[in-house]
């Protein structure tokens, strides 16, 4: 629960207990205020770049202008030690034009900020993998079932995984 401090102690904990493993939060984009108190309250970042652990903020951005508000807010709160990847999902969005010609797009180059162009998945297989919750391993793998994709969809999805992991792996390295 992101606005109890106790759990999100954990995570910090958790990452200085072991240097070298990698930790994801995946948060909503509604959280920011009650994570910045915590970050704030507790000195997160600043512990953790004493302790040589790098914080790697990403921002997956579909193309709205609430998208590029909240990015603008991300780091206009989060500096330096913090890192930032700026993510273009195609997959729900297809017109960035107001993000490159955003303040925010020039802040976070300003920041040194990575901007990363996720591809998007066909439109049909995507929207059937969403209507059922399902991962995209599962989409993926499962088959003969109501909720499944059909032959050629789950090739699609093996295919843009590939693909989309291999546009990452530079970043995950």
């Amino acid at each position: 629960m992101i606005d109890d401090f106790a759990s999100l102690d954990r995570i910090a904990e958790a990452v200085t207990a072991e240097p070298g493993r990698r930790v994801l939060v995946d948060l909503a984009a509604q959280t920011m205020p009650p994570l910045r108190r915590w970050l704030e309250d507790s000195g997160v970042l600043s512990l953790l770049s004493d302790a040589g652990i790098p914080v790697r903020c990403w921002h997956v951005m579909d193309d709205g202008m609430d998208s590029i508000n909240l990015l603008e807010r991300l780091l206009r709160t989060f500096a330096a030690p913090a890192s930032f990847v700026v993510a273009l999902n195609h997959g729900r969005g297809r017109n960035f034009a107001n993000f490159h010609a955003s303040a925010a797009k020039a802040l976070a180059v300003e920041r040194g900020a990575t901007i990363l162009e996720l591809r998007g998945l066909h439109e049909a297989s995507m929207r059937k993998i969403d209507l059922h919750d399902a991962s995209f391993w599962a989409a993926s793998n499962h088959r003969g079932t109501d909720t499944s994709l059909g032959l050629l969809e789950r090739q699609r999805v093996k295919v843009w995984l590939s693909r989309t992991y291999e546009d990452l792996g530079g970043l995950l390295g």
